[in-house]
């Protein structure tokens, strides 16, 4: 399976999801949202969201 036809590349609840990292708080200009590392367990590729 290439990257691009992983499902975690499509708008949708991933299953990499799952089993993320929290990573702490982004405090940028008071934004203070919560950082998380996951990693597809699909395709491997390695995503940072802040939410």
């Amino acid at each position: 399976m290439s990257i691009d036809e992983c499902e975690c590349m499509q708008p949708r609840l991933w299953d990499c999801e799952r089993n993320g990292v929290f990573l702490g708080l982004d405090m940028t200009n008071s934004r203070y949202g919560d950082v998380w590392f996951y990693q597809c367990p699909n395709c491997a590729k390695n995503w940072l969201k802040v939410g």
